[in-house]
Order: structure tokens, then C-alpha cells, then sequence
């Protein structure tokens, strides 16, 4: 199977392109929504700061 690029429906990008914001703002939100996990999680946390364990959860 030949790859003939002038055969493609489409010419390839020049430049790259950057992601869309519907792909990367789920990943972000999720990168930092876990960071409530360790309050959660981690019984040291629950112990010693349980304002911050029912506010995160």
C-alpha cells in the first residue's frame, strides 16, 4: 500500500497544532481535582486537619 501524499484528501499541517480546549480542560480539571484525594485518602490528614477532610469531600 502506497502513501502517496498527493493522494490524501487533506494536505498535513504545516505548523502543529496546539490541542482543542474540549480535550485539554477535562485533563486539566482532573490533574487538579485529584489533589482533594490526598486530603481524603490519607488518614494522617483526617486526623489532623478534619475541616479540610469535609471540605474536600
Amino acid at each position: 500500500m502506497a502513501h502517496d501524499p498527493a493522494e490524501f484528501p487533506t494536505r498535513p499541517r504545516e505548523d502543529p497544532a496546539w490541542p482543542s480546549p474540549p480535550l485539554v480542560t477535562p485533563i486539566l480539571a482532573g490533574a487538579v481535582l485529584m489533589l482533594p484525594v490526598i486530603v481524603q485518602v490519607r488518614s494522617w490528614a483526617r486526623r489532623r486537619h478534619p475541616a479540610a477532610h469535609r471540605w474536600s469531600g
